[in-house]
């Protein structure tokens, strides 16, 4: 008995000695992510992927990333359910965050970088333009609805590590298989935390007012900053009937993540503060009022270097706060908005020229549709050559123009819903008023410009719909150098 025992450890022994030990099975720690704002979309730029010890990785072929949950507002259809992330590098850290040059170094973290929207492309059997990566998405629009939201369920973002993987050594074996879900308390977003986001009553005692606020990490209160004062368009309108398990409004972020617009410039110019207010929180005059006047509260100001950008419905409802505030900014630049400012009411707009195309079953459209089959030129020709201002249209910006504010217009040439007629009349009108204040050459140009912006100019960044002209605006470093510039 005691020789069959000895026989059998000795042939166990020497099994040990010529076979390598079995490796010991490894485990997924965490799993946590960081969102960054881009021109087309709020998305995901990294995961970092825990491991319980050292770990090797071969390359972006071991991971895959499906989401399901990506229907949104560039959706024609639901038959296709799902979207795969592009991944354009995976290596191994010894901090759950990407390193510069994106290589491996001994650690137990795994880097998966995501590729962003770059640039749209065709889909034929949709008929439709869509941006070229859709998956991994941090802020959505629900189906139905106008307003964007803050993305927390990551549930159905599928991260799935395609193959068995080991430690440097050999010794430990992470088998493969499905991470663990991510969390949205394990995402971190830069872009939108440099926000403050602020709650307080009106003034006038009417209702709560929502905003946020940008200061620079540096913020010096014995220097003197400019000021930008960014209005989203009605995607970004305040539902205070929508609130998230916080009781946050689910649309509180949409300044920053639905037009990058607050992010881009921020990244252009960090020595600024910038108010972002929610319109639909309080009547406008009393919201851009009080908004304003808690950041000349708050911060050290420039009066002189105050500025407006607006989108959309920011824009109209700008147009009529600068009949009563004509002074308060050096600098404007309304994007894929009209003017909406005549004695408070009614829309400025020279396509009244074109009743043809701009009638809506027998009234006219106050937003215009879109121009069928019209070119820039089209449109710039039959605004130049048929429109001529008259006294009661140039009423609307007669306390702009009195007060020489710059004007910058971005507008889509094929918007469709507000006309690039709409956008370049504002051009068109105030080009005239200052041209009849004998302004002109450089001076004119300075006061008031207009971009017209087709469709590749949208398409080739990755923004899909014409309808974003603030996005292309604030990527405009011209622009940009223009406005910080101007000053009173």
């Amino acid at each position: 008995m005691k020789k069959a025992v000895f026989s059998l450890l000795l042939t166990a022994a020497l099994f040990a000695f010529c076979i390598p030990a079995m490796a010991e099975t490894g485990t997924v720690v965490n799993v946590s992510a960081e969102t960054r704002v881009f021109p087309a979309y709020h998305q995901i730029s990294w995961i970092a992927i825990e491991y319980s010890d050292l770990v090797s990785v071969n390359g972006v072929e071991d991971f895959t990333i499906i989401d399901f949950a990506n229907s949104h507002m560039y959706r024609a259809d639901e038959s296709y359910t799902f979207a795969q992330a592009k991944i354009d590098a995976v290596y191994t850290n010894s901090e759950p965050h990407p390193a510069e040059d994106k290589t491996s170094v001994e650690g137990k973290y795994v880097i998966i970088e995501l590729g962003t929207t770059s640039k749209c492309v065709y889909f034929e059997d949709e008929k439709i333009w869509k941006p070229d990566v859709d998956a991994c998405l941090g802020t959505w629009r629900l189906k139905g609805q106008s307003k964007d939201c803050i993305r927390k369920d990551f549930s159905e973002m599928i991260i799935d590590q395609a193959h068995d993987l080991t430690s440097p050594d050999g010794t430990i074996t992470y088998p493969a298989g499905i991470m663990p879900e991510l969390k949205y308390e394990q995402i971190s977003c830069p872009d939108y935390d440099q926000f403050e986001k602020i709650i307080m009553p009106a003034s006038d005692g009417s209702a709560d007012l929502y905003f946020m606020v940008y200061a620079p990490a540096d913020y010096d209160p014995a220097k003197k900053y400019p000021l930008v004062f960014n209005v989203t368009g009605s995607g970004g309108f305040l539902s205070l009937k929508d609130l998230d398990e916080d009781g946050i409004p689910v649309a509180f972020g949409a300044p920053v993540t639905r037009d990058a617009v607050a992010v881009t410039i921020v990244d252009y110019e960090k020595d600024c503060i910038m108010v972002c207010p929610q319109p639909g929180s309080g009547s406008t005059d009393v919201l851009f009022t009080d908004t304003l006047q808690y950041a000349l509260d708050h911060y050290s100001i420039d009066t002189n270097r105050m500025y407006a950008i607006t989108s959309s419905a920011g824009g109209m409802n700008m147009s009529s706060y600068l009949m009563a505030h004509p002074d308060i900014f050096a600098a404007y630049v309304p994007c894929n908005t009209c003017w909406n400012a005549y004695e408070g009411k009614g829309k400025v707009n020279a396509y009244q020229q074109d009743p043809a195309t701009y009638m809506v079953e027998g009234e006219r459209d106050p937003f215009g549709v879109k121009p069928v089959d019209k070119t820039f030129e089209d449109i710039r020709d039959s605004i130049e050559n048929d429109f001529l201002p008259d006294e009661e249209s140039c009423k609307a910006f007669q306390a702009v123009v009195d007060n020489d504010l710059p004007v910058w217009v971005f507008h889509g040439v094929n918007d469709d819903t507000i006309s690039f007629y709409a956008g370049y009349s504002q051009y068109s009108v105030m080009k005239y008023m200052y041209e009849q204040k004998g302004y002109t050459g450089e001076e004119l140009d300075n006061l008031i410009r207009v971009t017209p912006l087709e469709n590749e100019d949208f398409f080739s960044v990755g923004v899909p719909e014409r309808h974003q002209a603030s996005k292309l605006a604030v990527m405009n470093t011209e622009m940009l150098d223009w406005m910080f510039a101007q000053s009173k």
